[in-house]
Order: structure tokens, then sequence, then C-alpha cells
């Protein structure tokens, strides 16, 4: 009994940290409304912005540009960015909502 008792709170952990990590494209989008709508286009163009910033629809659109990537270059941001010091889940919910424009 005790086994089981372990196993499934092993298993609770787990999958809440699994859900944890997952992103959310509408919290994603918010953050990106907030922080990023200054230099990047956020939906529709395609067009770089004046100060060469790319459209998340362009990064979406860019096999290069793989949600790996994205979560390396967002925890460390660099060139023009602002440091952000985005913690885990809004680097997810921000790869979802990019990722979302595809």
């Amino acid at each position: 009994m005790i086994r089981v008792a372990l196993l499934f709170s092993l298993f609770t952990v787990l999958l809440s940290s699994s859900v944890q990590a997952a992103g959310d494209a509408v919290f994603g989008k918010d953050l990106a409304t907030t922080w990023c709508s200054a230099c990047h286009q956020m939906e529709g163009s395609s067009n770089t912005a004046a100060d060469g910033a790319p459209p998340f629809a362009a990064l979406a659109r860019d096999p290069k540009v793989t949600p790996d990537k994205l979560r390396g270059f967002l925890a460390k941001p660099h060139g023009q960015m602002p440091e952000l010091n985005l913690t885990r889940q809004e680097i997810e919910n921000l790869v979802a909502y990019i990722e979302n424009l595809k």
C-alpha cells in the first residue's frame, strides 16, 4: 500500500511539473503585447520593423527558428533586446504564442 501511495505521489509531481512546463499561447500573447510589441509586429505583416526586429509571424514560419532556439534566445537575449529576465514558464508561454502563429 505504501508503494502505491509513493508511486501515485511521484506520478502527481511529474504530471504537475509537465503541465506547468507546457506553454500557454494566450498568456504568451499577453506577455508579447506588454513587452515585445514596441519592437516586434505581433501578427499579420511579415515586414521587419524599422529597428530590425523580426515580426513574430516571420519567426514562426522560419524553419531555422525552432522552439528550442527560441527558448535559448529568450533565456539570454542579445543584440538590441532588453534584458527581460523571463521565468521558464514565461518563456514557454512566448514560445507557444509564436509557434501558434504558423
